[in-house]
């Protein structure tokens, strides 16, 4: 018999464009997404399993239309989705209200996957860097642009820039680019490099005469090159463990790791 979680998201699934089926403790789902055109687009066949209030839910492995596993496009490697990929919470399905938006969260999820089919790249401000530590340094390196205004924040957010980190000697150099222009330099854990160069928010005034923003631009770079560092050891590590690329995607941290190793498994 279905648990209480699966009876729960049954009896709130949207209406006219779904089809839901409980099995055992699965609940088979058929869905059909209506795209910005207005035309519905071809069904898509899911699966849940739910423990408690918690629900997991992948393609069925015989009908699937995306890969099978993709980490940047938040395919884990047993098949499900990571409807937790912007925000680092998880829906936990125990009332109405929570099971009206799990279905809500899959649904743009899914609507993601078709972008992604289309464009080849998953919208980097609908997500959360991977990693034990990766959100967290999101989160904080996205706060520290709050000071620069909102153009800043936004290309931080929608990862619009380039961090070059370079050794030279016993110390590391960390420069932003924006607009493929040098916006920052500094050293890793030490001061800022050209503190004449124009402060980020826009005065006009140079970093050093802009308050406290010379600091500002100091934490935000330090951050900045703390998250590029930590995502290359991500991706190596997950090289080095034998996760293979999908091939699907225009760009993928996976594959440049792969091709760095020299693992090969593409």
């Amino acid at each position: 018999m279905a648990n209480e979680t699966l009876k729960l998201l049954a009896a709130h699934a949207p209406r006219g464009e779904s089809g839901v089926r409980l099995v055992g403790e699965q609940m088979y789902v058929t869905l059909t997404l209506r795209q910005p055109s207005g035309a519905l687009g071809s069904p898509l066949y899911l699966e849940a399993r739910a423990d408690k209030y918690s629900v997991s839910v992948s393609e069925q492995a015989d009908r699937r239309r995306y890969p099978a596993f993709c980490i940047d496009r938040h395919i884990m490697s047993d098949g499900s989705f990571c409807l937790a990929y912007r925000e680092d919470v998880n829906i936990d399905v125990s009332s109405p209200e929570t099971a009206r938006a799990w279905w809500a969260a899959l649904i743009k999820f899914l609507m993601l996957q078709e972008e992604v089919e289309l464009r080849g790249a998953w919208p980097e401000e609908q997500q959360m860097d991977h990693g034990s530590n990766g959100a967290d340094l999101q989160l904080r390196s996205e706060a520290a642009a709050t000071p620069f205004g909102p153009t800043l924040e936004n290309a931080i957010r929608a990862g619009t820039y380039e961090v070059g980190v370079i050794a030279r000697g016993q110390q590391t150099h960390l420069t932003l680019f924006l607009d493929n222009r040098i916006a920052l330099r500094c050293i890793q854990g030490g001061r800022l490099l050209g503190n004449e160069r124009d402060c980020l928010c826009g005065s006009g005034k140079s970093l050093l005469a802009c308050g406290s923003h010379a600091a500002a631009a100091k934490l935000l770079l330090t951050l900045l090159g703390e998250r590029a560092q930590y995502k290359r050891a991500f991706y190596a590590s997950m090289a080095r463990s034998g996760a293979t690329c999908c091939g699907r995607l225009a760009t993928c941290g996976l594959r440049s790791a792969i091709q760095r190793t020299g693992t090969r498994r593409l």
